[in-house]
């Protein structure tokens, strides 16, 4: 329940440019435990400001304000120090003159993302425009665990609260796919337009709230269209949106709306899994299925609370598959797809059998994994899901490869590739052409593999998909190399680390940096190559993969030998011997 501090000081704060930035991060700040923001700001005496709104809307969490100017750049160190201060486990912590710890700061975030990720601490670093871009490209692990980047301008007029705004635009009639929203989206142009709906839902919000006796089940609404808008905006704002739809929730039950608060928890919960929130998004969909399980209050139909049940269980399976828990994920998938049956809706069944062929391809039962892909596929085609159908092709055609069946496999990715076509998915487009290109590389068919690889790489470019952008300039560095040009495989390596850098994403960067050794190698440029091994083994050592880092200490060592550099071949090899190759991707 939102604090009535809290509530007074939106109230006073609201006729700045900042009140619904302030808004969403104390929304952040008291949901999210654990919770590390950027707050983005340009003039001091604002800062300030938000700090002192800030202090009453978390009451009685405690907010310590911490000055870097001087200090220590050991986050851990200020947290353990803060909570002495505060008296109380998990206090939020505001960092100020930020830039003067740089850049040791960028090694202690980077390095101690994991343990910070542990900690119940809620941070807050004050940064410039500037510093964040410094701060996403030095510390890219801790960049890309952020749960919210807030902006705060310096103050404008005061804005009217407006109760004549024009309506939302919503169109009639609900979705009843499986998943679906209960609440259409509201339609929307382009991104101006959208900027301009969220700006007079903001407003709306702000009258509704302000009524001496709220409609909360209205306030509920467009908190849950807020979250909407948020979840389609370019780039997407999943962590808002999730906060939003917490909002959401608590004006349900305010409403005394059972079912609907059910249903923003679980929409919660999705937006907060395609951030990585894994255990804020199992929080939002264990409370989602508590209501769903204990709703009696007559207002939906047991059809719909079992749906909604079995919609719940398979977004708590896919966060346990992502967290690496196949039995716990195949446990959920089987309540869920028994639920599913009961109310006889075949897609849900169909995505559910779809998800559970996945976590038995990963534990290598592919016999297994294709029955339930083939039984989902028939389940597609009977609900004229093509993209459903796509996917799940593509799925088994993973399957078929893995068991060497390349012909079979060619064949289902076709299909696929056709489908994706079809109904537009480009990003499924993309992903199927690079994977038809590995197969092409694979059978010595180089000039196919490469207009694959091209072609996926310009979609992902028309869509913005930077991971697979990176994919692909790893895999055509990968193939120049087998075609003997040392040259353009070292440019594509480049490209690839660039951007695997930039995603935070350390296995693909060390896989690009294998590449780019063995590139320089055929260039005969071995001082290149011995650098670009040890940033491999370093990244390998970085995130587990001990058995990979050995493998490229024994290459790095031999290549040391061949220079004639024998005591340093020995100290290497004696250092992969120790090392225990215990761990794989």
């Amino acid at each position: 329940m939102m604090t009535t501090q809290m509530t007074t000081a939106l109230t006073d704060f609201s006729a700045t440019a900042t009140a619904s930035e302030l808004h969403r991060l104390v929304i952040l700040l008291n949901l999210a435990e654990g919770a590390w923001a950027l707050a983005i700001y340009e003039d001091g005496a604002v800062r300030r400001q938000v700090i002192a709104d800030l202090r009453p809307a978390l009451a009685p969490l405690a907010l310590v304000e911490i000055s870097l100017a001087g200090n220590s750049a050991n986050v851990l160190d200020h947290m353990q120090q803060a909570a002495q201060t505060a008296r109380q486990p998990a206090p939020v912590v505001s960092f100020n003159d930020v830039s003067h710890a740089f850049p040791a700061l960028f090694g202690h975030l980077d390095v101690q993302r994991e343990t910070l990720a542990r900690a119940p601490h809620r941070l807050l670093f004050w940064l410039s425009e500037g510093e964040r871009r410094e701060l996403a490209h030095s510390a890219p692990n801790f960049y890309s665990r952020l749960s919210g980047v807030f902006r705060f301008p310096g103050r404008v007029g005061p804005q009217a609260m407006v109760l004549s705004n024009p309506p939302l635009r919503v169109t009639p009639g609900e979705s009843s796919g499986a998943g679906a929203r209960r609440r259409p989206r509201v339609p929307v142009v382009d991104e101006r337009d959208r900027q301009q709906i969220i700006a007079r839902q903001k407003s709306r919000l702000d009258a509704l709230r302000g009524r001496p006796r709220p409609d909360w089940k209205a306030v509920g609404d467009a908190w849950y269209d807020m979250a909407g808008l948020h979840e389609e905006e370019m780039p997407r704002r999943w962590d808002v949106a999730a906060a939003s739809y917490a909002e959401a929730a608590r004006a349900y039950t305010n409403a005394g709306q059972t079912a609907w608060q059910a249903e923003a928890l679980f929409q919660a919960a999705d937006a907060a899994r395609r951030v990585y929130a894994t255990e804020a998004s199992l929080d939002y969909a264990q409370n989602s299925l508590a209501l769903y399980r204990l709703l009696s209050d007559g207002s939906s139909t047991p059809q719909t609370i079992l749906l909604g049940e079995a919609n719940v269980l398979k977004a708590i399976g896919d966060v346990q598959q992502f967290r690496a828990d196949r039995e716990g994920a195949l446990a959920s998938y089987g309540q869920a797809l028994d639920l599913f049956r009961q109310v006889g809706d075949r897609l849900g069944e169909a995505n559910v059998l779809r998800a559970i062929g996945d976590a038995q391809q990963f534990r290598k039962e592919i016999e297994g994994a294709l029955a339930s892909y083939r039984q989902a596929l028939e389940l597609y085609r009977q609900v004229g899901d093509r993209l459903g159908e796509a996917n799940v092709l593509k799925a088994i055609g993973d399957a078929q490869q893995f068991r060497k069946e390349i012909e079979g496999a060619l064949a289902s990715y076709r299909q696929a590739l056709d489908l994706y076509r079809q109904v537009g998915a480009r990003l499924g487009e993309a992903n199927t052409l690079q994977v038809i290109g590995n197969l092409s590389r694979t059978a010595q068919q180089y000039e196919e593999a490469k207009s694959l690889y091209d072609n996926s790489l310009t979609l992902y470019q028309a869509i913005g998909e930077r991971q697979g952008e990176a994919n692909s300039y790893l895999e055509l560095a990968r193939l120049a190399l087998v075609q003997g040009n040392a040259r353009p495989a070292q440019q594509y390596a480049q490209q690839a680390i660039e951007r695997h850098t930039a995603n935070g994403d350390r296995y693909g960067a060390a896989l690009d940096h294998e590449t780019l050794a063995a590139a320089c190698r055929a260039a005969n440029e071995p001082a290149a190559a011995m650098d670009a091994m040890q940033q491999a083994a370093a990244l390998y050592t970085e995130i587990g993969l001990t058995g990979k880092a050995a493998s490229v200490g024994s290459a790095l060592a031999d290549l040391l030998a061949e220079q004639d550099r024998l005591e340093e071949a020995l100290a290497v090899s004696a250092a992969t011997v120790e090392s225990a190759p215990d761990v794989a991707m």
